[in-house]
């Protein structure tokens, strides 16, 4: 199957997946002040919390994302970066922030923030192709966001 979503009724999945959905809707609505209260007050763990919370969206949350957040490992070769940002400019990516540090053997950590606005493939078929980048390694999306 070549889709990366599936509408399924809600009735056939697990509850704590609302739970999740509604955690994060009161964390953005500045109900409670942390994941542990909020958790408490849905009777659901925190590991669950963490688990599901950048793979569990409501239809109308999951619409409206523009932002991601990547981690990769960079390795330190002149024009490495640069082929990152070219793939990126590929898919019709943004880069909004850059974050690196100093490689140590001979391998850069970089986080990126990227805006998907305008991206041209699906987040799973960009993920595998971002790994593919031999310059690369260990290329994850961490979070999801508007």
């Amino acid at each position: 199957m070549s889709n990366e979503y599936l509408i399924v009724d809600k009735k056939l999945l697990p509850k704590c997946f609302e739970k999740v959905i509604e955690a994060k809707k009161l964390l953005k609505e500045n109900k409670f002040d942390s994941v542990s209260k909020v958790c408490d007050y849905l009777n659901i763990s925190r590991s669950s919390f963490y688990k599901y919370q950048n793979s569990v969206y409501s239809y109308e949350e999951r619409k409206d994302i523009k932002k991601i957040a990547v981690s990769l490992n960079l390795i330190h070769e002149k024009g490495s970066l640069s082929k990152i940002c070219d793939k990126l400019a590929k898919f019709d990516i943004s880069i909004l922030t850059v974050f690196q540090s100093i490689p140590i053997d001979n391998v850069a950590p970089v986080m990126l923030s990227l805006d998907i606005s305008n991206i041209n493939i699906s987040l799973n078929e960009f993920e595998t192709e971002m790994n593919k980048i031999p310059e690369l390694s260990n290329f994850r999306i961490m979070s999801i966001g508007q």
